[in-house]
């Protein structure tokens, strides 16, 4: 009896929430494969040299980690795929004698595009800036500083 050896694969991978992860079957194939999380068929396996690349959706990203993975030799992959965070602007401070809203501004849960806005207690009155929006690039549109100040 003559024993034939077997393919190896890599196994189907999870793909993370808010990504596409895009594959190629091998490094020789020009066709690549999207999976949306979730959508991946459970027998799915790629052959060896076969690479994957995660694509974060509009407004996550992953960080400290590389977007890709590739089939070894034995069967398995280099690595994990990161997971997809959402990009957030760091908190703002409310002024002294004011306050920003909503609660997300100042707890570093703005994600982009957000409006934050700035009150001021009775007998105070804004100066500079009333609002701000999360920037793509995760900083605050921020043209004055903004105060509160005596005054009605």
């Amino acid at each position: 009896m003559r024993i034939f050896p077997t393919a190896v694969h890599c196994p189907r991978v999870f793909v993370p929430h808010h990504s596409t992860l895009r594959c190629k079957n091998s490094t020789a194939s020009k066709d690549k494969v999207i999976f949306r999380p979730g959508k991946m068929p459970e027998d799915e396996e790629f052959p060896v040299g076969a690479t994957c690349r995660i694509k974060c959706d509009k407004g996550y990203d992953f960080r400290d980690s590389h977007p890709g993975i590739v089939c070894q030799n034995d069967g398995k992959w280099n690595a994990s795929l990161p997971e997809c965070r959402v990009l957030q602007c760091p908190p703002l401070p409310p002024p002294s004698n004011g306050d920003v809203y909503p609660a997300s501004c100042k707890n570093g849960s703005s994600t982009v595009k957000q409006k934050c806005f700035f009150t001021c207690q009775p007998g105070y009155r804004i100066t500079g800036q009333e609002m701000l929006t999360c920037r793509n690039n995760l900083t605050w549109a921020k043209k004055k500083p903004t105060q509160c100040v005596p005054g009605e």
